[in-house]
């Protein structure tokens, strides 16, 4: 197979370098709290990331005008997140005494994957591995990808399916001729994004640590339970509303951001996906909020906020819980469900299914029902103003087997911990749509430490594949991918 072994030796050493440099806040933190513990957690991977990926660099110099294959793209992105993923691990393997490295790398991969997932419990951990976790999440919700190739100009052919692996190809239209341009317009909107959330939560009389903290999480959409009580903790209905809206701003697709910048005003105007989306949360708000009332949860306007809050958590996929909604009526626990599935916009942080791969199963299913009727007409699929390509229809029919597929598989796989079917079906989705908080005993904190750690495992690839989409992942375990030359042909 033709693969730069060299190249790829060396982004594994840029890789280490990264996450070093990302580890020395919370070294930082570490320090101030004159916690031994998490100083060697974080000291130790800081300087032998360091001095590894030193002496990568110095040994294997980089490549100028190098063009790659896309066996080499797809390994190299499966490198990355490997290599983040398992020396993100190390801070949590050091620093939490009852900690097996499985658990290390589930909690790590959770982190990178924007997934609000736990086996250590997060209020009992000290406030260096939150802010470790946190920016993992925000990492994470940038893209681990898309952000160390920024750094790392290794490609020269693809800028336009790499750039639009996060939504796995749903953008509709070339929004800039130039990979550069695209990740510059995405830093520029996820800061922005970050530094609103920090300055609103700062002014919202809460220690600055969980201010920051928030802002991460809420950029990335990803939630971490800093305390026992989730937001609730605060009493505030001002930071309860900024999560959710924060929220549901970083749950939208970056594509509205960058034609915001550009002033294409016109473009958002007529965006069906981000309407689509809008019309979803306002709708299940309002449904789950009338049920709840009727339920006697609460008066009408707090039944109305706490739907809210959980309707934009679980649409969003970010994971933050306010009240304890798994006791909350099936319809209501239903309809959390199916946002969970759905997910928000393409090109976002959040994970899941998506909006705009709905909208295309939904034209294509109300075109499948015109041609039954008039079976001469030519009709295309669209989405608003735009015609999808039929590549792109046959990709997102793909995704939708696969996505749907791989949630059955994967509850008969973690059925076999024998929990109830609540707990099961929910963990599934919970990691593979990127949104963690589930049912049953895993509720509303994201513990999945019920579960074997064999099926820890599992759960952490399922995170992986929900990040990045099953055929980014799952090609490189093709023999086919190994063994290019050789073709193997399908009898019916």
């Amino acid at each position: 197979m033709n693969l730069d072994k060299k190249n790829l030796i060396r982004v594994f050493g840029e890789t280490l370098i990264f996450m070093a440099l990302l580890m020395i806040p919370s070294l930082i933190i570490a320090i101030k709290n004159n916690n031994e513990t998490m100083i060697r957690g974080f000291l130790y991977p800081i300087t032998s990331y360091l001095f590894a990926g030193g002496c990568i660099r110095r040994f294997f110099p980089k490549q100028h005008k190098r063009r790659y294959n896309i066996r080499h793209v797809y390994m190299l992105l499966f490198l990355i997140i490997a290599t983040s993923c398992i020396s993100g691990a190390v801070p949590y393997y050091i620093g939490i005494s009852d900690a097996s490295f499985i658990n290390s790398i589930f909690e790590s991969t959770a982190g990178l994957t924007t997934t609000s997932a736990t086996v250590f419990y997060e209020p009992s951990m000290d406030q260096s591995l939150i802010l470790w976790k946190a920016l993992e999440h925000w990492v994470g919700g940038l893209g681990i990808i898309v952000f160390i190739i920024s750094i790392i100009p290794l490609l020269g052919f693809g800028d336009q399916q790499i750039a639009t692996a996060e939504s796995h190809g749903t953008f509709l239209n070339k929004i800039a001729p130039r990979l550069s341009q695209i990740i510059r317009y995405i830093v520029i909107t996820y800061l922005g994004l970050t530094l609103i959330a920090l300055i609103y939560f700062a002014v919202g009389n809460i220690p600055l640590f969980d201010a920051f903290i928030l802002a991460l999480s809420t950029s990335s959409t990803a939630g971490i339970l800093l305390h026992t009580e989730g937001i609730s903790y605060y009493g505030s209905f001002y930071i309860e509303f900024g999560v959710s809206v924060l929220s549901v701003l970083s749950g939208l697709s970056f594509v509205l951001y960058i034609h915001l910048l550009k002033k294409n005003y016109s473009e958002i105007k007529k965006n069906i996906e981000l309407r689509a989306f809008i019309l979803i949360i306002a709708v299940s708000t309002v449904i789950i909020g009338l049920l709840l009332y009727k339920d006697g949860h609460a008066n009408l306007w707090q039944s109305m906020e706490d739907s809210f809050f959980q309707v934009s958590s679980f649409a969003t996929t970010s994971g933050f819980a306010i009240s304890n909604y798994t006791l909350w009526n099936s319809p209501s626990i239903f309809i959390l469900i199916s946002l969970m599935i759905i997910g928000g916009c393409s090109a976002s942080t959040t994970g899941s299914f998506k909006v705009m791969r709905l909208l295309i199963i939904w034209k294509l299913i109300s075109r499948g029902f015109t041609k039954r009727i008039h079976p001469r007409v030519v009709k295309n699929v669209k989405v608003g103003d735009s015609i999808i390509s039929a590549p792109m229809v046959s990709s997102v029919t793909t995704f939708a087997f696969m996505y749907f597929a791989t949630i059955l598989i994967s509850t008969i796989i973690l059925s076999l911990q024998n929990l109830d079917i609540e707990s099961t079906f929910s963990a599934a989705i919970g990691v593979i749509s990127n949104s963690g908080i589930s049912f049953g005993s895993i509720g509303m904190d994201g513990n999945y430490a019920v579960f074997h750690p064999f099926l820890q495992v599992f759960l952490s690839f399922l995170m992986v594949v929900g990040r990045l989409g099953f055929m980014t992942v799952g090609i490189v375990f093709l023999p086919t991918f190994w063994n290019p030359h050789k073709v193997t042909s399908v009898k019916f």
